[in-house]
């Protein structure tokens, strides 16, 4: 038989553990933090010589690898989005995702209302959003099993910003030849996807020029510390 001060133990943990449990639909009340979608303007776009460009809202699709521990796999369509409104030939290419959110309605951050479109005036660049693995339309499998969701890793999506700024054909005049080597790259993004830049710049280096990070969530905590971290705020009320 267990004794009194186990049985106190397993009665402390299971009210500290409902304490916590408790607690958390308060803290997830505020939702997670994510990149903000911005209206998008309402403007024709052209381009520094005066041509008119497609409209920012245009659908691009990129050959992106499954897995790129096997490239056997093959490719899945990734969605883009592009504006080169400000682009003179040797200016920078801001490429940013938003992260886990479906990329629709994210393109105002192609402009320059943003930092990344600012970014791309003051440089005479152009801007790339690029949707996130898993999200939105651009997916390696139309289901989510355990086995599909066994290349949604911090590494693939990572690998993706690589494989995108290596590999894709811009569709502008000249986005052939703007790769890595040929022009500078820019990492830009916030929360989720501002960790990622700052993953990206150590774990990949010298394929991007420079990474500018937003309210980067750059440490990770397991669930059960969650738990624990909530529990201990909530009993101190």
């Amino acid at each position: 038989m267990r004794s009194k001060l186990d049985m106190m133990w397993v009665i402390a943990t299971l009210l500290l553990v409902g304490v916590a449990q408790a607690a958390i639909p308060n803290v997830m009340h505020h939702g997670k933090p994510s990149l903000p979608q911005i209206p998008v303007p309402e403007r024709p776009v052209t381009s520094p010589n005066g041509t008119a460009l497609p409209p920012i809202t245009t659908i691009y699709y990129f050959e992106q690898l499954i897995d790129h521990n096997d490239p056997g796999l093959g490719t899945f369509q990734q969605r883009y989005w592009m504006d080169w409104e400000f682009y003179e030939p040797g200016g920078p290419i801001i490429l940013m995702t938003p992260g886990e959110s479906n990329a629709v309605g994210f393109q105002a951050y192609l402009t320059n209302v943003t930092i990344i479109g600012l970014i791309a005036q003051q440089q005479k660049g152009a801007a790339v959003v690029v949707e996130h693995r898993f999200f939105g339309d651009s997916n390696p499998y139309d289901n989510l099993t355990s086995q599909s969701l066994a290349v949604l890793t911090i590494q693939q999506a990572v690998d993706d910003l690589v494989y995108f700024a290596t590999t894709a054909d811009l569709p502008m005049p000249g986005g052939d030849a703007v790769k890595p080597g040929q022009a500078p790259w820019v990492l830009v993004g916030g929360s989720y996807s501002g960790a990622l830049t700052s993953w990206t710049m150590v774990n990949k280096p010298g394929i991007f020029w420079a990474g500018y990070a937003s309210s980067a969530v750059v440490e990770a905590i397991t669930y059960v510390n969650f738990i624990a971290a909530t529990a201990r705020i909530t009993l101190t009320r």
